[in-house]
């Protein structure tokens, strides 16, 4: 991150443990989740050039080389991809797919891509990211997928987008569950039509909605 500041004169503290503080939550830093959606903001400032986001997705990449994964499913925000220098969100996209691709190919590993979208942000946005994935399933993404403050934004908005994501193909993960309640991972199931949750964990406050998940076959991926 250090090195991507410099050539790109992004003001950043010019040391690790002090950039740490700004993208990392601290032990003396309230562990909420509009805290943690702070952290993006810095992130954000550092995607300023095609090669920025080539590199990112790249190094993603080889982290997992270097872990003995064989197969992963790398997920990634485009909005946020695009926010600081205002780039299309197909161009970004398309060098993420790219960069994974070509990646994937020299190290032999197999990658697949899930285009993310947030709570928080508008529904728009989230049409045109959907539509875009839909037809970049023959680069790699295979998945939609939505994030963000699920305490205070319902995933509602997103039903439309979301079942017309599915019958493009794509398969859909939600996260929810996560700081908002079970009923959030029941909206996921039963109106954003989720194959996956991610995190998931306050499920276990209502066995019904576990029943559910269990009846539905809903996989959770829980970090």
């Amino acid at each position: 991150m250090l090195d991507i500041a410099r050539k790109h004169q992004i003001t950043v503290p010019a040391s690790i443990l002090r950039l740490s503080g700004l993208v990392q939550i601290g032990d003396e830093e309230p562990y909420n989740f509009n805290n943690f959606l702070e952290k993006f903001k810095t992130l954000r400032l550092f995607y300023r050039s095609p090669d920025v986001i080539a590199r990112v997705t790249r190094e993603a990449v080889e982290d997992a080389v270097r872990d003995n994964i064989r197969y992963m499913e790398l997920r990634f925000t485009p909005v946020a991809l695009s926010r600081a220098e205002r780039f299309p969100l197909h161009d970004v996209m398309e060098w993420v797919c790219e960069s994974a691709n070509r990646t994937a190919e020299k190290f032999r590993i197999d990658v697949k891509l899930i285009a993310s979208v947030n709570r928080h942000e508008s529904p728009e946005l989230a049409e045109q990211v959907a539509w875009l994935a839909s037809g970049m399933q023959d680069q790699g993404i295979v998945g939609l997928d939505i994030a963000g403050n699920e305490a205070e934004f319902s995933g509602k908005p997103f039903a439309p987008i979301f079942r017309e994501a599915k019958e493009s193909g794509l398969k859909v993960t939600v996260h929810a569950g996560e700081w908002g309640g079970a009923e959030n991972v029941r909206e996921a199931i039963e109106v954003l039509g989720a194959d996956r949750i991610g995190h998931g964990v306050r499920i276990m406050e209502d066995e019904n909605v576990v029943a559910l998940a269990k009846e539905r076959g809903t996989v959770f991926e829980v970090c």
